[in-house]
């Protein structure tokens, strides 16, 4: 069963990536005087293009557009743990960077069972909190749905760190995603508007 779903995902993420060719989706690689002073994860910078981000991650492939939020999706290694990394741009301008815990490995072997997951990501969780500690300060306790989770402020960049389920960390602009997310909140209810409309 693990077998199919990850030919599945393979098989998914290579109709994504023909998909978005064929969409006519560029990357566009945006002047570094309009990028930010701080930023993410791994030397990425607020205000990077698709192209930029690619730069650092070659394999970076478009994922999803919803409304006038791009989502672009890569793949790392983070204290031990594979992540997916989801990158979103705005106007052509990255402003958020997720790191979401990935309960697949790269071969069968690292497939495992939902408890020993669990406590992998429990695991992951408490090596991260101690380091983000040290870098940005004392976080700021907080819930993420009904998972705990810790947020650190510093500049125009918030950090999050997600416990399980679902463990991740995520940084984000905090102006451009408050304003992203209102863009994309009209765009949806534009939608929604025009399917009702023909009714």
């Amino acid at each position: 069963m693990i077998a199919v779903c990850k030919r599945f995902l393979a098989t998914s993420a290579l109709i994504l990536s023909v998909a978005a060719l064929a969409a006519g989706q560029n990357l566009s690689h945006t002047s570094p005087e309009g990028w930010s002073t701080d930023g993410g994860f791994n030397n990425l910078k607020w205000g990077m293009g698709p192209a930029d981000v690619r730069g650092i991650f070659p394999k970076l492939m478009f994922m999803e557009r919803k409304g006038p939020v791009g989502g672009y999706l890569a793949e790392d290694f983070v204290e031990g743990m594979r992540v997916h990394v989801h990158c979103r741009f705005y106007k052509g301008r990255l402003y958020r960077v997720r790191l979401i815990a990935s309960r697949f490995g790269t071969t069968s072997s690292d497939d495992v069972g939902l408890e020993e997951w669990k406590a992998r990501e429990k695991t992951w969780v408490n090596r991260l909190k101690p380091i983000l500690q040290e870098k940005y300060g004392d976080p700021t306790e907080d819930t993420y749905g009904y998972a705990p989770a810790w947020t650190w402020h510093r500049g125009r960049t918030s950090v999050q760190l997600i416990s399980s389920p679902a463990a991740a960390v995520s940084y984000a602009d905090v102006a451009v995603a408050n304003e992203a997310d209102a863009a994309q909140e009209a765009s949806r209810t534009a939608e929604e508007k025009a399917r009702r409309s023909r009714l």
